[in-house]
């Protein structure tokens, strides 16, 4: 709340639903600064699960996409908005998605277009323009194995292992253990992922994700051509 923004007489609005604060944190450090450049601001709007008898909500817990389609529509009935984005995990998502229970495609990035564009056809609107983050965030933070291994204490070795068996860090995969996330929870036990994320992210830069990440780059790409 209170976030100020550098609005400008051609800017344009971006609005973001987004699954957590890593994420939120993420686009307000990391992706506004450069979307700026371009015209644009993005801002994000968590996913909110959960309310507690003090009025404070929280993200967390279990998503179905009933939920997911009406936040979106929220967003999608602001009419100065250039376009409504989200950045949800593949990881763990709910099979209610729509094309989540069989995507089609044999790369990462060939399922996610195809969920997201099982969403943008079902909500049916021409300002939605879905991003769905393969196979989570934390995929992001492997495309530079030197500033991750630094910041978490370790060898580039103990992230190369990992990276070195993936075409892209979007291919890691989406299993209980062996996720983004789940690596690094492995490598670093209590991982202070909120913090980190956008830390790490920030440190490695744009351009580097955008080379070693295809489809957060198709993504980003989209939001500046806007």
């Amino acid at each position: 709340m209170g976030e100020k923004y550098n609005w400008g007489p051609t800017m344009k609005k971006v609005l973001l639903l987004v699954e957590g604060q890593t994420e939120e944190n993420f686009i307000k450090k990391v992706l506004n600064p450069h979307l700026e450049t371009k015209q644009i601001i993005a801002i994000p709007t968590l996913i909110f699960t959960s309310q507690l008898s003090t009025g404070q909500r929280y993200k967390g817990g279990y998503v179905r996409y009933a939920k997911i389609k009406k936040d979106i529509q929220n967003l999608l009935g602001d009419t100065s908005v250039a376009c409504v984005s989200t950045m949800i995990d593949f990881y763990a998502m709910d099979s209610n998605f729509p094309g989540r229970a069989n995507p089609q495609g044999q790369t990462a990035q060939e399922k996610a277009v195809f969920v997201e564009q099982e969403i943008a056809n079902d909500i049916n609107h021409p300002n939605l323009k879905p991003y769905i983050s393969m196979h989570e965030f934390e995929a992001l933070l492997f495309s530079e194995s030197n500033i991750l291994s630094e910041k978490l204490g370790v060898t580039p070795s103990k992230i190369t292992n990992i990276t070195d068996r993936y075409s892209s860090p979007e291919e890691i995969n989406d299993s209980s253990t062996t996720s983004p996330s789940h690596r690094i929870e492995a490598i670093y036990p209590g991982y202070p992922k909120i913090l980190f994320g956008y830390e790490i992210s920030a440190e490695i830069g744009l351009p580097a994700i955008r080379s070693k990440c295809p489809h957060f780059d198709s993504w980003l790409t989209t939001l500046e051509n806007l």
